[in-house]
């Protein structure tokens, strides 16, 4: 479930990243599930997906077109078809731009007002 302050990042056709600033956590809403994630392992999930080959994965042979993610440091293992994956794959490209953007525009306003 998510908390009462969580603010949307970004969101998609296959989910949404959420951010919430009372208990500093993430929130990924995929697959019908919620999961909350601390800031390293938000990134460590990012580096997941970005490390995937999706190039590799639609260029195979194989009968199999999902992949399977796993971060044990929490526990998470997300099965996914590459649709999906690529969807993710946007989903935090895409809170991570936002992120950065919120991150130079509080820098630009800090700066003028003092």
């Amino acid at each position: 479930m998510l908390p009462e302050d969580a603010q949307e990042l970004f969101k998609n056709g296959v989910g949404a990243l959420y951010q919430s600033t009372s208990n500093k956590r993430f929130y990924l809403v995929f697959q019908g599930v919620v999961q909350p994630f601390n800031a390293i392992q938000f990134s460590r999930l990012k580096s997941k997906m970005e490390a995937v080959n999706l190039e590799n994965l639609l260029l195979s042979h194989s009968l199999c077109d999902t992949e399977v993610v796993y971060i044990p440091s929490i526990d998470v293992l997300l099965v996914m078809r590459v649709q999906e994956m690529i969807g993710l794959k946007d989903l935090f490209a895409g809170a991570a731009t936002m992120l950065e953007l919120t991150s130079i525009l509080y820098k630009r306003v800090y700066n003028v007002l003092i």
